[in-house]
């Protein structure tokens, strides 16, 4: 009887064990709220109309995709250009680094892209921004400074659930078996 609750021991402990490089490697969210503004553009817009975007990015460390749902309103001209730029701070400039130029479609600005491994660090920094160009502001028309805050990723959260569940059952099934020996 002793022998049969030890293997149980040294098997549940297996498991239990075999999951914890997964959740120690298990990547993060990254989101922010956008909410990007003419006052945030640098140079400020040579004709501004009070033009705003708002929506959500979402930063995947595991994957390093960045996504992003914005909608643009108040804008005085056709949006012709959306990119991130960095690294730079806020009220400083940067080079293009991903372009969603692509996924405009009228007011709105929704997809997925890949960013390099390299610039990851700058990302999670808050050393990107979304700059809105359009027509009328080619140079920018509204801008905002990416600092994300970290939510744990849906798939970690579906690792812990799991691993807290195997630990419940595997302890009342031990307590269990000791009850009825």
């Amino acid at each position: 009887m002793f022998r049969g609750s030890r293997f149980n021991v040294i098997a549940f402990a297996t498991i239990a064990v075999a999951m914890l490089p997964a959740l120690a490697h298990a990547g993060h969210d990254f989101r922010r709220t956008v909410a990007a503004t003419e006052a945030q553009e640098v140079p400020a817009p040579p004709a501004p109309s009070g033009g705003t975007a708002s929506g959500l990015v979402t930063v995947d460390t595991n994957t390093n995709t960045i996504t992003y749902n914005i909608t643009c309103s108040g804008l005085n001209g056709t949006i012709n250009n959306a990119h991130f730029h960095g690294p730079a701070a806020p009220g400083l400039t940067a080079s293009v680094k991903i372009s969603l130029t692509a996924d405009v479609v009228g007011n709105t600005i929704i997809g997925s892209k890949t960013f390099l491994e390299i610039d990851q660090p700058s990302i999670l920094a808050g050393l990107f921004y979304l700059n809105v160009h359009t027509t009328l502001n080619p140079a920018g028309q509204v801008r905002d400074q990416i600092v994300l805050v970290e939510f744990p990723a849906s798939g970690n959260t579906t690792l812990l659930m799991l691993g807290g569940l195997l630990a419940i059952g595997g302890a009342a099934f031990m307590l269990r078996r000791r009850a009825t020996a």
